[in-house]
């Protein structure tokens, strides 16, 4: 029930109150667990504004205080809650307090998922460390993590930023080579966006044709995303 209500709190941006119905649960002897302090965890970093640099301080030194609280009761942090921080020093542009945190939770013993992985890739990917993004990507294999689209997308959206089209076209043909998870129709459209801007239709028509095979007999016949035909 508590939970409950302090999620609730913390869906409305109402941290201080959520905060005073944790100390509410524990002086009326309810012992909170992981997914308690979770729950307060995400409501003090998902919304919080990280910059200037000042604001990422206190979401930082905030999310410390409830990991802090977490080790004093005896309740050992999990994926999720590393997760939410790694998402804050995402969203903040942080690399080497992403891979450090990163690093933490392993030597915990805690597993990354492919959402972990993600974040950390997202963060290094668009600070222009694609060697170590892709370093980390082959990591994730080799610890037997599938990393999703959304881990491949954000190469491509740094290449488009580069404008590297050869780059992002090498780096596609290895994830399909790769087979390791299939192109999201928000892959195409990046793709397509930036071969389109340097008119390399030949390239274009290669992955417009792939678009087709992978998603031209689903549920969105094709009928696909209207950005694909008007970048």
């Amino acid at each position: 029930m508590y939970t409950v209500l302090i999620y609730g709190w913390c869906k409305i941006g109402r941290i201080e109150m959520a905060e005073r119905f944790l100390r509410d649960m524990v002086e009326q002897g309810f012992e909170p667990n992981v997914v308690t302090y979770n729950v307060l965890l995400n409501g003090i970093c998902r919304r919080a504004s990280l910059h200037p640099e000042e604001r990422f301080d206190r979401t930082i030194r905030n999310a410390d205080r409830v990991f802090d609280e977490m080790q004093k009761r005896g309740i050992d942090p999990d994926v999720t809650s590393f997760s939410i921080v790694l998402h804050v020093y995402s969203r903040a542009h942080k690399p080497q307090l992403s891979l450090d945190k990163l690093r933490m939770m392993k030597e915990k013993g805690i597993c990354p998922t492919a959402v972990t992985y993600t974040s950390v890739v997202k963060c290094l990917c668009s600070c222009g460390r694609l060697e170590d993004a892709e370093e980390l990507l082959n990591e994730t294999v080799k610890s037997g993590v599938s990393p999703c689209a959304a881990a491949y997308n954000c190469f491509f959206k740094e290449y488009r930023g580069r404008k590297d089209a050869d780059g992002a076209l090498k780096f596609f043909r290895k994830m399909k080579s790769d087979g390791l998870c299939m192109p999201t129709m928000h892959t195409y459209n990046i793709l397509i966006g930036i071969f389109l801007k340097i008119n390399r239709m030949g390239i274009l028509k290669e992955i417009w044709n792939d678009m087709k095979e992978y998603w031209g007999g689903t549920r969105f016949g094709f009928l696909y995303n209207v950005s694909s035909w008007v970048m």
